[in-house]
């Protein structure tokens, strides 16, 4: 996801000052195992029309292609000149409601330990909602949770997006705890990671959104060999609160979020042995 992130970075510093500045769907093919150091983005336009722009960029290190990416990009923000307004939100009754449960102050802090480099930039709680499906050990798995950038000075952004889909604990991860296997002697590689983005982040004086928090739901139901290459599906929302804020807002506080982007992906899980990696764990 943080890779992802980077492409994403460099896919919209190239389309500044265009006609479609928004990424509208992004989808990423891992084809090498990156390594902490210099990289470069090569980004080409592949066409360029009157509503869409698709582009493909490829991340190279050390002479290598590392990933493969193919992107599509447009508008989010639905213009006012269009009379066709088919967007579906609230409070339209069609609309996809919010996926937790339970409001960021109602929700306990995460009680694992991911061995994440970059845990301590996060605040993390989960929706007890998702938590009491989890600990049931159903034959698949659903869990929600809150994110939130501890740095006041920090914002959710469009290209922090893929960082946040990244953040989760796997139903190959549990799968194996299951089996009394040791998740810890392995790790996951991500083998192909696709996002569609939905609704713009929201303007930074809305009353109704927090500026460095999101909720994000995933779900896993299939684990298969080789490799125990499973699938997740993801939604990043926004969120109504940071974590530890204990203002619950209003009672309607759900109908004001909205679905920033889903994301599928496909990875695997590898022996340690395979790869050596500073860091190793499971996604949460």
């Amino acid at each position: 996801g943080y890779v992802a992130g980077l492409v994403l970075d460099a896919l919209m510093r190239s389309q500044l000052g265009t006609p479609h500045e928004d990424p509208l769907q992004l989808t990423a093919y891992f084809l090498k195992f990156l390594e902490q150091g210099p990289f470069e983005v090569h980004v080409r336009a592949l066409r360029r029309g009157s509503a869409f722009t698709n582009l493909s960029a490829t991340l190279v290190q050390k002479a290598e292609q590392k990933v493969t990416t193919l992107a599509i990009f447009g508008v989010l923000t639905p213009s006012s000149r269009d009379e066709r307004n088919v967007t579906v939100a609230p409070p339209s009754r069609f609309a996809a409601p919010f996926p937790l449960y339970t409001h960021p102050s109602q929700c306990a802090k995460v009680t694992e330990t991911p061995r994440w480099d970059f845990l301590p930039l996060l605040q993390i709680t989960r929706d007890p909602h998702y938590a009491k499906i989890f600990a049931k050990q159903g034959p698949s798995m659903q869990l929600g949770h809150y994110f939130t950038l501890k740095n006041p000075a920090d914002r959710v952004t469009t290209q922090s997006l893929p960082f946040f889909l990244d953040n989760y604990m796997s139903f190959a991860h549990v799968t194996l705890l299951r089996n009394k296997i040791d998740p810890y002697k392995s790790r996951p590689a991500t083998l192909a990671f696709s996002v569609e983005f939905k609704f713009p982040i929201p303007k930074q004086d809305s009353p109704h959104h927090s500026l460095r928090s999101v909720a994000v739901l995933n779900k896993g139901q299939f684990v298969n060999d080789p490799c125990a290459r499973h699938e997740t599906y993801l939604e990043v929302w926004t969120a109504p609160t940071d974590v530890g804020d204990r203002n619950a807002g209003t009672e309607d506080w759900k109908h004001h979020q909205r679905c920033l982007a889903i994301c599928h992906q496909t990875s695997m899980i590898i022996p340690l042995a395979t790869k050596k990696v500073k860091r190793s764990g499971p996604k949460l």
